[in-house]
């Protein structure tokens, strides 16, 4: 989890600074370095104000993430980018990691594979409640609302990311990390593997759960 999550911070801020290289308002300060150390500076502090939320190891690692991306957030927001300019450019430089990682990504949190595509939503069936537990740690909660041959579908009604930018104040940063599910689950409904995905609600839109709801593809979501 660690070296995980260390590469994630990494590709995105090799990502994003790429991006502001081309920006006006922001290259100045990336090409001398000026901008880099004010984001470190601020994520470690950020980082060291959140102990309560550290309750284990894989919550120290989404604590750090977190505080880097409200770090850069807040850098970008300083340097005339709106809110929702800022949020955009986290998306798509977040977005990095995951693209490049994406069948991996599959396998290890889900075990889709495409050597087995047929056995796809058996295993997401077993493993996206079991192996969320696992990775994300003890301060995300899960539900199984339905699992049968052909329906999974499974709630998340508490969530770091959301409980911890909502603490931090930063509210409108939590849909950075929401979007980066939308890009693994555009690899395991691939046509090939026979699942059908759908988000309806998620705690970032002040609903009462994120719901993670699993089907085969033809399947009534009823």
């Amino acid at each position: 989890m660690r070296s995980d999550n260390e590469a994630r911070i990494k590709s995105l801020k090799d990502a994003l600074y790429t991006w502001a290289l081309g920006d006006e308002r922001l290259n100045s300060d990336v090409r001398s370095g000026r901008f880099d150390a004010e984001v470190d500076e601020d994520a470690a502090a950020i980082n060291r104000r959140q102990n309560s939320f550290k309750v284990d190891q894989a919550s120290t690692g989404i604590v750090e993430h977190a505080s880097f991306t409200v770090a850069l957030y807040k850098a970008l927001r300083k340097r005339d980018l709106d809110a929702q300019e800022a949020v955009a450019a986290l998306v798509a430089a977040m977005s990095k990691w995951v693209l490049e990682n994406a069948e991996a990504y599959s396998f290890a949190r889900l075990g889709v594979s495409r050597a087995d595509p047929g056995g796809a939503f058996k295993s997401i069936r077993e493993n996206f409640k079991k192996r969320g537990e696992e990775r994300f740690g003890s301060h995300f909660v899960y539900e199984q609302e339905i699992s049968d041959e052909k329906r999974s579908f499974v709630n998340i009604t508490r969530c770091l990311y959301n409980d911890l930018l909502r603490s931090m104040g930063y509210p409108e940063v939590i849909p950075v990390f929401c979007a980066m599910d939308t890009i693994w689950a555009a690899d395991v409904t691939h046509p090939r593997y026979g699942v059908q995905f759908d988000r309806p609600t998620t705690l970032a839109m002040n609903a009462d759960k994120c719901r993670f709801q699993f089907s085969k593809a033809g399947t009534s979501a009823k």
